[in-house]
């Protein structure tokens, strides 16, 4: 992609600082959720 991974970092951290995402789970097995509401719809599936 053309990012480091120092870059990438730093973006997580910007998106945690903003309250845009958050961390669930283990640093091993956890994974990130988005907590804008307006992108929850979009993850959503239709069952």
């Amino acid at each position: 992609m053309g990012v480091s991974k120092r870059q990438v970092l730093k973006y997580i951290k910007r998106l945690t600082d903003m309250n845009l995402i958050v961390r669930e789970g283990s640093r091993r097995v956890g994974i990130w959720r988005i907590i804008d509401e307006d992108y929850n719809s979009f993850f959503e599936t239709n069952k």
